[in-house]
């Protein structure tokens, strides 16, 4: 089980990883280059949603390594990630994004944060704001923890901004449609499908200050125009939206297949399989294009 956690790693690093990189590197060039408008769209669109990708496959990929080999020191790791891009909203995409981060904010900022406030401010009408203020500042600081430059202090009110108004649109809804109401429309598909492809729209965003200085945001933003990048937005909010509840359909038809033992899919011969093709086109793509992997992203952080 752990040698296979640790191709799969590999594999995510050394396949995806590299090549979702170079789709970000050719998108990135082609948007300073005199091309077809048409063009310079489709390059707009990859370099947003490649980079959550690569991120996730270079970060996930090196941990799902170190804890797979620390299981065979016999040491347990804390899980760092829960299938993140499957989280429905932003709030719950972060309990499933860098787990260890969010948790250690959870509990030594939001927490002792949120019962100050609570202390001196005994209105029960603004206790759920109290909430939000909390949250805001517990990821204002996930940004700037990452750097102390200007782009990170803009992540942080990204990051910040985009779980508050999950928050308020929450509060709202809970107040506007009742308790029951509020559950039933959480586990409505059609709505959970759109709040997955926000999800992920709003984290693409936000991470243009994670990769990027100001000197390559303002040439990429420059090269369509406020209007085109509205439209690449709305792009990828709704094919993200297809995209990922088609994801999540597959899955859980491949997990229904069934035999005694359980999922054919999690079965060990599955596995096994499963394990040696990802080994296999790992080695084989790595030695034909003979580049390296990409160095782990967070080792700047």
């Amino acid at each position: 089980m752990q040698l296979e956690r640790i191709v799969r790693g590999f594999f995510k690093v050394n396949v995806l990883g590299m090549l979702l990189h170079a789709v970000q590197e050719d998108a990135l060039a082609q948007m300073s280059q005199p091309l077809p408008f048409a063009t310079k769209i489709y390059a707009a669109f990859r370099l947003a949603v490649v980079y959550p990708l690569f991120l996730y496959s270079n970060f996930s990929g090196y941990i799902d390594i170190v804890i797979a080999v620390a299981r065979l020191m016999r040491v347990r790791l804390p899980e760092n990630f829960d299938r993140p891009f499957s989280a429905s909203s932003f709030i719950d995409f972060w309990n499933r994004w860098h787990i260890t981060l969010s948790t250690w904010l959870k509990t030594y900022v939001y927490n002792p944060l949120l019962v100050a406030l609570m202390r001196r401010i005994t209105s029960q009408a603004l206790e759920p704001l109290l909430g939000v203020v909390c949250f805001f500042v517990t990821f204002f600081l996930i940004g700037i923890w990452h750097g102390r430059t200007s782009e990170f202090v803009v992540y942080g009110l990204l990051l910040g901004g985009g779980i508050s108004i999950n928050k308020l649109w929450q509060i709202a809804l809970a107040r506007g449609l009742g308790r029951k109401g509020y559950k039933a429309l959480a586990k409505n598909l059609v709505y959970i499908a759109f709040g997955r492809g926000l999800t992920f729209s709003w984290f693409a965003i936000s991470l243009f200050c994670l990769w990027s200085n100001w000197a390559q945001i303002d040439r990429v933003y420059s090269a369509l125009g406020a209007a085109a990048w509205l439209g690449v937005w709305m792009a990828i909010w709704m094919s993200s939206t297809v995209v990922l509840a088609l994801w999540e359909l597959l899955r859980a038809a491949l997990l229904s297949i069934k035999t005694s033992e359980g999922p054919v899919l999690t079965s060990r011969y599955a596995r096994v399989v499963y394990a040696s093709a990802l080994g296999l086109a790992a080695v084989v793509v790595t030695v034909l294009l003979n580049q390296p992997a990409p160095g782990i992203v967070y080792k700047a952080f």
